[in-house]
């Protein structure tokens, strides 16, 4: 009897010891040198927790954990995590910013909270991040949700955006464009300098489906006061690293949940399809009322769905 009682708590300690581990609340990390944003949701259901990674670059979780990640947590464990120089977290001291250097920081944020496998849900340029995280640690990764997925390290999602950009601009911002287009600038400065000229309504016209939805987004970042200096994504589009995303996804044998809306015209429909592609095991949603933002813009159709979906995956019950 007491030789099946080791063999049941070699078994189970595992498992215990991650329930335990986590519990909810905000809590500020080191994290590889960096004091790091750090807030878990939904610790009670005690499931393998979704690690929710936010785009940006220099992004943060504020409107995310107010509408989809609320309703997500009534179901599921969630940890929100603001990346270095991003959100709520500290800045690198050097202002080097690296896509592996945040990769690792996602390693020892599984290992801070012991656990052993994790479903990393990214969107936009976290979906990229979430996908390198996935092919670096894939022993790691039960589960792996892909939204609006965006990439600096493709120049063909580089173009589409910025075409995009151009033909939802007002009239009176193209003639600046086309002299940046012009210009004898490298295809990275010439995306930054489209970016560096937006006004608040051609991001808005760019992001959103529904203008209504953009306004109530737009009022809640400026209720977060939590700004975006810039400079994560300066540092990383000057990160020239040999790979492609869409070759090594065929690598990911984690089962992959792909969403995207219909309007979007940050690249991320056409980049979704090619993942669709690529990772043998996955499935994709796309939402026709949204843009860049189908968390916000269907919230209810968007949380059903990652609930639908983790269920028929067996990742809960």
């Amino acid at each position: 009897m007491s030789r099946i009682r080791t063999i049941l708590l070699l078994v189970l300690f595992p498992l215990l010891s991650q329930a335990q581990t986590l519990t909810n609340g905000t809590f500020n990390l080191m994290i590889n040198g960096v004091r790091h944003w750090v807030k878990v949701g939904g610790a009670e259901h005690k499931t393998t927790p979704l690690v929710i990674l936010h785009g940006g670059p220099g992004g943060n979780h504020y409107v995310f954990e107010r509408t989809a990640g609320a309703e997500l947590e009534k179901f599921v464990t969630v940890i929100y995590y603001e990346q270095r120089g991003s959100g709520r977290s500290a800045a690198e001291p050097d202002g080097i910013y690296t896509v592996p250097l945040m990769v690792n920081d996602l390693e020892a944020l599984r290992k801070h909270f012991k656990l052993g496998q994790i479903i990393p849900m990214g969107y936009s340029f976290g979906a990229s991040l979430a996908l390198e995280y996935t092919l670096a640690y894939p022993q790691n990764v039960k589960g792996l949700i892909l939204e609006s997925f965006a990439t600096l390290q493709d120049s063909a999602v580089l173009l589409s955006q910025m075409a995009n950009f151009y033909f939802q601009a007002r009239e009176h911002s193209r003639p600046k464009m086309d002299s940046i287009l012009a210009g004898n600038s490298t295809l990275n400065e010439k995306y930054s300098s489209f970016w560096n000229m937006a006004k608040r309504e051609d991001v808005m016209r760019f992001l959103f489906h529904d203008q209504n939805n953009a306004w109530k987004v737009f009022d809640l970042w400026a209720e977060s006061k939590i700004g975006n200096s810039g400079l994560v994504m300066k540092s990383l589009m000057n990160e020239h690293r040999k790979i492609n995303l869409f070759d090594d996804a065929k690598k990911v044998t984690a089962p992959t949940l792909l969403l995207a809306g219909v309007y979007d015209r940050n690249g991320a429909l056409p980049a979704t399809l090619r993942l669709k592609e690529e990772i043998k095991d996955s499935d994709i949603r796309i939402f026709l009322e949204s843009a860049h933002f189908p968390d916000f813009e269907e919230t209810g159709s968007f949380v059903e769905t990652i609930r639908g979906w983790l269920k028929e995956r067996d990742l809960i019950k």
